[in-house]
C-alpha cells in the first residue's frame, strides 16, 4: 500500500505543478491584453472642483471605460486649494495624448462621477511623463448645450 499512496502523491503533485505552470504561463501571455494585466501610465489632473470623483471611480476615453481614479487629494495653485486626481489608464492609450489633453470630470444621475478624456490634444507634443495637466471645468448641461451649439 506504501507503495501506492506514494505513486499516487507524486501523480497529484505533477498535476499540480504542471497547472500552476499553465496559468503562470497564461498570465504571462495576457499582459499585454486588455484588463488588469496591462501596463498603466499614471497621469495627474487638477480641477478647481472635485465633483464628488473618489478613487475607484472610472476614467473614460470616446466613451469606453479604460481606467480608473487611483487617489484624490488637495493641493495648493493659484493661492486656492484644487483637486489632484491621479488617474491609471494603459500605457499605449496615454502615449497618444498631446500636451494639450482636455479632461473634464462628469457628474452622473446616480451621483457617481466619472473622469472623461474627451480630447486627445491637437499639439504635435505629446504629453510628458511626470507633467500635471489642467483639467477642464464642465457642468451637467454641457451636453444638451453642445446639442444647440453653444457648448464647448
Amino acid at each position: 500500500m506504501t507503495g501506492r499512496t506514494s505513486m499516487r502523491e507524486v501523480l497529484v503533485g505533477l498535476v499540480i505543478v504542471v497547472a500552476l505552470a499553465g496559468l503562470f504561463g497564461l498570465l504571462g501571455l495576457a499582459g499585454d491584453g486588455p484588463g488588469f494585466l496591462t501596463s498603466r501610465r499614471m497621469i495627474d489632473v487638477i480641477f478647481r472642483d472635485g465633483q464628488g470623483i473618489r478613487p475607484g471611480s472610472p476614467v473614460r476615453i470616446a466613451g469606453i471605460d479604460a481606467g480608473r481614479v487611483v487617489a484624490v487629494d488637495l493641493t495648493e495653485a493659484e493661492g486656492a486649494l484644487w483637486a489632484r486626481v491621479k488617474i491609471a489608464i494603459p500605457t499605449d492609450l496615454a502615449k497618444r495624448l498631446k500636451q494639450d489633453v482636455k479632461v473634464t470630470i462628469q457628474a452622473g444621475l446616480t451621483g457617481q462621477s466619472r473622469v472623461n478624456i474627451v480630447s486627445s490634444g491637437r499639439s504635435d507634443v505629446a504629453l510628458a511623463a511626470g507633467r500635471v495637466v489642467q483639467g477642464v471645468e464642465t457642468s451637467f448641461f454641457d451636453p444638451i448645450l453642445e446639442q444647440v451649439g453653444l457648448g464647448p
